[in-house]
């Protein structure tokens, strides 16, 4: 999905909801109009401007494409559950990157350029990945392990033996 038209969204929206959210909260941006996945954001401490640019490492895409699938073939779900977990996953990813982005640029912001490398390699991925892995829980992890205890149960009372 490089260069389509679903990543090229996936970052405009992105960019533009997060200057909405960031002027909401009085830390000045401005979205580029010839490079619309480019945020600038003005931080505090330097009282200067840094770049954001929003690609498909910061859309969420890879990610939404990774759970997508193991969802679709997930082989105990519907179809019905799978189009339900799908729309579900993929709102859940996309606001769970954008939380990951207004942290690593609210670090930007109050704390100078100088925190980026640290508040975007260690700080916003870690609040990805604990994100991540509780969504891949309890859509994927949970129904299994239930699906595994109910098969469980079923063989000890059919053969007898106690679990």
């Amino acid at each position: 999905m490089r260069g389509s038209f679903v990543e090229y969204q996936l970052e405009h929206q992105a960019a533009m909801f997060l200057h909405q959210l960031l002027n909401y909260f009085d830390i000045e941006t401005a979205v580029f109009d010839r490079a619309v996945c480019t945020l600038l954001i003005m931080t505090e401490v330097d009282n200067s401007w840094t770049v954001l640019n929003v690609d498909i490492e910061n859309s969420g895409l890879l990610e939404m494409c990774i759970l997508l699938g193991l969802i679709i073939f997930y082989p105990p779900y519907k179809p019905t559950r799978k189009a339900i977990f799908s729309l579900v996953a993929v709102v859940c990813v996309y606001a769970i990157n954008l939380l990951r982005l207004f942290i690593v640029i609210f670090s930007i912001h109050w704390f100078g350029r100088d925190i980026a490398s640290i508040a975007h390699s260690i700080l916003g991925r870690l609040v990805f990945f604990i994100l991540i892995v509780a969504l891949y829980w309890e859509i994927l992890t949970k129904p299994s392990l239930k699906i595994v205890r109910e098969n469980i149960e079923n063989d000890a009372s059919i053969t007898g033996k106690g679990t």
